[in-house]
């Protein structure tokens, strides 16, 4: 039986806090505090509304403070940090749990009846491995291939253990813990998963000269898996090209989306929305000073393998320089188009003018 102890997260009370807030053990139903010695701690996953079981040892190593609230209480601060790593994120201004994923590499993991072993969270080089379920790398990203699997955290946790003479927890690589993982040995003593050594059996099978219901069945598996391949491929996020031609159709894109979002919903001051604009260039000009740049290959590969992009892009392009000057592009394109403005026709003519004109336009400078 698993020995993992969890904390309460609360989900409503911690959403924009500057803290996190835990389930304590007081009076008051679902109270609630910063203070994580306070929090309770419980032996069973039990699902409870509005709240998030979180292991404790996760908690353990997030980034925290002693504060001086009452006698030194040990606080966990909400940074994007710490939500991805307990697998949470912000959507909207509400925390929503993510999928996360325990990465087992197949090559360590062919001897059975021991323990599984498991990327460790520090690297992800392959020599680089722990048992223990407290040092392994969790990940919001599924790039599952023949060298790592990606398994769920509920389903590891629940099977975890106590690892004998050492401290952590594990899970012991056990034919009952296989097929409750949907794994199990080729012959070539790589860990698969069922489907797949399935669907490869299925392949290489003769075809039966009668009809019989096992062929019908096996028929039937491999058109299952082949959808589930097809639904996995649509689910990944493309980069599709722009959907727009002109700089009006961008602009208007953007002022629909603004729309939405309820900055039209009255009447807007253009002096105001200038200054916005002059806003986000100072902010272009601090993010340079500090070389704060984007990382777009970081975001590109991310967002290739999952849905949620939100998480990557306030990691690897928020606040960037790049980002600060789209901002400023996107308030003078929604400006544009909430004034019906057509500067596809005004920016054309201002470069027919200029190239008529002497070079630095007759300044100096």
């Amino acid at each position: 039986m698993s020995k993992t102890k969890y904390y309460h997260l609360s989900l409503q009370h911690s959403q924009g806090a500057r803290y996190l807030y835990f389930l304590v053990n007081d009076e008051a139903e679902n109270g609630v505090s910063v203070n994580v010695n306070k929090a309770c701690v419980l032996f069973d996953k039990e699902e409870k509304e509005g709240f998030l079981a979180v292991p404790t040892y996760l908690i353990e190593d997030l980034e925290r403070e002693i504060t001086v609230f009452e006698q030194g209480d040990e606080v966990v601060f909400n940074t994007p940090e710490n939500l991805e790593q307990l697998g949470l994120q912000e959507e909207e201004g509400v925390l929503v749990p993510m999928q996360q994923y325990y990465v087992l590499p197949t090559d360590y993991n062919k001897e059975e009846d021991s323990t599984f072993y498991f990327l460790h969270k520090t690297q992800e080089e392959d020599e680089c491995i722990t048992k223990n379920l407290r040092q392994a790398k969790l990940t919001t990203v599924y790039a599952e291939d023949f060298k790592y699997l990606f398994l769920k955290k509920e389903r590891m946790e629940a099977l975890s253990v106590d690892l004998e003479a050492q401290s952590g927890i594990g899970v012991y690589n056990t034919a009952e813990n296989r097929a409750a993982l949907g794994l199990e040995y080729d012959e070539d003593l790589t860990l698969v998963r069922m489907e797949e050594k399935e669907a490869t059996e299925t392949e290489a099978a003769p075809e039966e000269s009668s009809v019989s219901y096992l062929g019908i069945g096996l028929k039937a598996l491999s058109l299952l898996m082949d959808l589930r391949k097809a639904y996995r491929q649509a689910q990944a996020p493309s980069t599709p090209n722009p959907p727009y031609r002109t700089i009006n159709d961008l602009a208007q894109q953007i002022h629909q989306v603004n729309r939405e979002k309820g900055f039209w919903d009255k009447e807007r001051n253009v002096g105001e929305m200038l200054m916005l604009v002059t806003s986000e260039l100072g902010e272009a000009m601090e993010a340079h000073r500090k070389g704060k740049f984007a990382d777009w290959e970081a975001y590109s590969n991310e967002i290739s393998t999952i849905k949620t992009a939100p998480l990557s892009f306030k990691k690897h392009l928020k606040d960037s320089f790049e980002d600060e000057l789209a901002d400023a592009t996107i308030r003078l394109l929604d400006m544009a188009a909430g004034l019906k403005i057509d500067l596809d026709k005004h920016i054309q003519a201002k470069l027919d003018y200029n190239r008529t004109r002497a070079r630095f336009h007759g300044k100096q400078y």
